[in-house]
């Protein structure tokens, strides 16, 4: 960390800021030029005399070689002599494989590789889906000719949709791309009519489980395959597409779940039939669907889906769904439809995303306040069936916990907090008593409470804050002692120290930056210790330091301690390997106007960080505004020229493009 407390010890004079703050920011360093470590790889690599994309998406060379996403460490290089078969290369060798069951844990294996949780796993998901693919269709060829070992069943299709559907979701968290080396090698060794392509983006690997699904299905039809789907297969695919996290990912889960419903009920018929002639799918009859009945967990990624979509109709859609499957349940008292904690938990997700901010504070008719009291409600209700019945499966988790207090925590209201808190400190009684993993308070709870407070504006929030996280870091250090640490569900997470600061960013506290610094030091010092990404400082968590500057106010020197802290803070961007972005810059200029008074030392600091900001290319309306509140506006129109009328406002059409050149417009 490079900022260090003894920089802050004594409060410096506005002139003495004002120049070391121009010195920087009118220095010549070279930290913003970006170093291609990979330059003279990639430079061989497009110099190469490359033909138009195959057909399969596998990049071609004059020479015949294929390129595409990954290579193994274990592979040698194109052109190097080698004595034993690659990775890849034994994978791919079916007679390894004395069985089916085996075949399938190879399958497995592959599987867990795509749905690393390692954040810094290098490992190339495409590849490795790809491989598993290649892997199925070599013994589906062998088959077909008569000389296959053994066949492949149900569980082998499935587990293939289950490793693009993990891949699906590594590549929509950005993870599971690999690096150099295996983006220019990928899959030398896996054999032409092995292959495909057009796996990019998690959607595409979505999509590609999904049609691996549709081929089973019309295989199965027309009797070309004994392997029937079922449920376990669509329920994965229904799973990938709703962790893509891809705008259609809504209305392909609908129509997928509605066809379950159909086949299962009425059969298949052939589009193609004309009416009066017999069908033509051998297996098209309902009989033979039985085993596609969308099930409770059909039910709950359908309700995660729905959450995810900006349909107004959300909310009466899920409590449609949940009231279809308890009377489902309860008529046929299937235990394959029993509405269990899980189905709730993702009903509850549901409503929270879609309960919205209250238009005023203590209204208890506001649309969050409803909400809230609407998952209460299912919580209570779970937890009277879990004691009626003793049943373990209707026990309310801490997951169920959590989403409650969040629910009360976004009503932004002080009495909802409260309520939130007291359900909070219920759960951590239960857990001390019984000991029960299922309702041990984890790092997403403390984090939801220190959120719920910091945004309350009430007096106490920062007390109760800096509490919480005393007592997660406890809690955290006696699983350390119990030799729990890495699996701890209550590690720190750099979300919820984020989350304190914004708690002091509100306070009236005028020492409020030098707490928010401190707790900076603190996470940048545990991610030292530990190197644990889970903890390490993001972009957003400067910025939020800079804004608690920004807000502090005080006498002269309360001030300048204030903004020098602000700009040694958006020095430490850059040598955390971050960039500044215009969220940083706008809060910047603000903290300048607020902690300087008017005057040529502020218009030079402002002009500073404007020319900086504008060189970086991150120029936007925010930057802009903070600009023309911050600085003189004779200043203001020098700068913006033009482009800005004689109210201020600013036309983006005519500034300078290069102002705005890294601004991410969606």
């Amino acid at each position: 960390m490079i900022i260090r407390n003894s920089y802050f010890l004594a409060a410096p004079s506005l002139l003495a800021i004002t120049l070391t703050l121009l010195s920087e920011f009118h220095s010549t360093s070279n930290h913003g030029r970006r170093v291609e470590a990979y330059a003279p790889s990639l430079t061989r690599f497009k110099q190469s005399n490359f033909k138009r994309f195959s057909r399969t998406g596998f990049v071609t060379t004059s020479a015949g070689c294929r390129s595409s996403v990954v290579r193994f460490s274990t592979a040698s290089a194109p052109g190097e002599a080698r004595g034993s078969p690659s990775k890849t290369e034994y994978e791919l060798d079916l007679s390894h494989y004395s069985n089916t069951r085996q075949f399938n844990l190879v399958l497995e294996s592959i599987a867990a590789e795509c749905a690393s949780s390692k954040k810094d796993s290098s490992v190339d998901v495409i590849s490795r889906a790809s491989i598993a693919e290649a892997l199925v269709r070599k013994l589906d060829a062998e088959n077909a000719i008569g000389k296959g070992l053994f066949k492949a069943d149900v569980a082998t299709y499935n587990i293939l949709m289950k490793v693009w559907a993990k891949a699906a979701q590594t590549l929509a968290e950005g993870r599971g791309r690999g690096d150099i080396n295996q983006v220019i090698h990928a899959m030398d060794d896996v054999p032409e009519e092995l292959t495909f392509g057009g796996v990019y983006t998690a959607k595409d690997a979505a999509h590609r489980a999904k049609m691996i699904l549709e081929d089973l299905e019309q295989r199965y039809l027309t009797g070309e395959s004994e392997v029937a789907p079922n449920t376990f297969g669509y329920n994965i695919v229904l799973d990938g597409l709703s962790k893509c996290q891809s705008k259609d990912s809504p209305q392909e889960v609908i129509k997928i779940f509605e066809k379950m419903k159909l086949w299962s009920t009425k059969g298949v018929l052939n589009s193609n039939q004309k009416k009066g002639e017999e069908e033509e799918y051998i297996n098209g009859d309902a009989s033979k669907w039985q085993n596609i009945k969308p099930d409770s967990i059909t039910y709950s990624v359908l309700m995660e889906t729905l959450g995810q979509s900006k349909d107004q109709e959300v909310v009466s859609k899920v409590d449609g769904l949940l009231e279809e499957l308890e009377a489902e349940y309860e008529k046929t008292n299937d235990h394959n439809l029993k509405p269990v904690t899980r189905v709730y938990n993702a009903a509850i997700n549901a409503y929270l995303k879609h309960a919205g901010t209250p238009q005023r504070a203590h209204d208890s008719s506001s649309k969050g306040w409803i909400h809230a009291k609407k998952v209460h409600g299912i919580l209570n209700a779970l937890n009277t069936k879990w004691e009626d019945t003793g049943d373990e499966s209707y026990q309310p988790d801490i997951t169920t916990f959590t989403m409650v207090i969040d629910a009360y925590g976004r009503c932004n209201d002080v009495a909802a907090v409260e309520r939130g808190e007291t359900l909070f400190e219920k759960v951590c009684k239960k857990w001390n008593e019984t000991g029960d993993e299922k309702l041990k308070p984890s790092s997403r709870t403390f984090t939801v409470m220190v959120n719920a407070w910091s945004k309350t504006w009430d007096p106490r929030s920062t007390s109760k804050v800096e509490e919480l996280l005393k007592r997660m870091e406890d809690m955290y250090a006696d699983d350390v002692v119990k030799g729990k640490g890495e699996t701890s569900s209550v590690k720190p997470s750099i979300r919820t120290y984020t989350a304190a600061i914004g708690a002091w960013a509100r306070s009236r506290d005028r020492s409020k930056s030098q707490h928010a610094l401190r707790i900076l030091k603190k996470v940048s010092d545990m991610y030292k210790e530990t190197n644990d990404k889970e903890i390490k400082p993001t972009l957003y968590t400067y910025n939020s330091v800079i804004d608690t500057c920004a807000r502090n106010g005080g006498s002269p020197d309360q001030s300048a301690q204030a903004l020098k802290i602000a700009f040694a803070v958006n020095k430490a961007i850059t040598a955390a390997k971050l960039e500044p972005n215009q969220i940083t810059y706008s809060t910047l200029l603000k903290a300048v106007g607020k902690l300087l008074p008017q005057g040529d030392q502020r218009n030079e600091i402002c002009k500073a960080v404007f020319e900086k900001c504008a060189a970086k290319g991150f120029v936007d309306s925010n930057v802009l505004k903070a600009l023309e509140q911050s600085s003189d506006r004779d200043l203001y129109y020098e700068i913006v020229g033009a482009a800005a009328d004689r109210n201020g406002y600013v036309n983006f059409d005519e500034i300078p493009r290069e102002w705005s050149k890294s601004v991410h417009r969606f």
